[in-house]
């Protein structure tokens, strides 16, 4: 398939679910998306990221990118998967926060 590399910026509907297709190790995500997401295209897949993480990812991979100047490849291999793991894991926290804000949110309109 082949994707328009412009950096484009679709936006969902809110409390969407897109399955979307991981980088190789990982797997099938479902993505709740609830703002603008960017969507990167790597070599294997898109991955998509919500805006607020993207000064951290930019950041983390230029900080990489200087690193792979230094490195023989094994290490260069590890330090990416952290990076994507990273991202992960950020990424999960960021949702859970989302959640927990929507349903705050849904408790005080029951409330009032």
């Amino acid at each position: 398939e082949n994707y328009n590399k412009g950096g484009r910026q679709p936006t969902f509907g809110v409390g969407e679910k897109r399955v979307v297709k991981g980088a190789r190790d990982m797997g099938d995500v479902i993505v709740e998306t609830n703002n603008v997401w960017s969507v990167f295209g790597t070599r294997w897949s898109w991955i998509f990221l919500p805006s607020s993480l993207l000064p951290f990812s930019f950041f983390s991979f230029s900080l990489l990118s200087l690193l792979s100047l230094f490195m023989p490849s094994r290490s260069l291999n590890l330090c990416i998967t952290l990076f994507f793991s990273s991202l992960r894991y950020k990424w999960e926290r960021e949702g859970e926060k989302n959640r927990h804000e929507e349903l705050l949110l849904k408790k005080s309109g029951l409330n009032s």
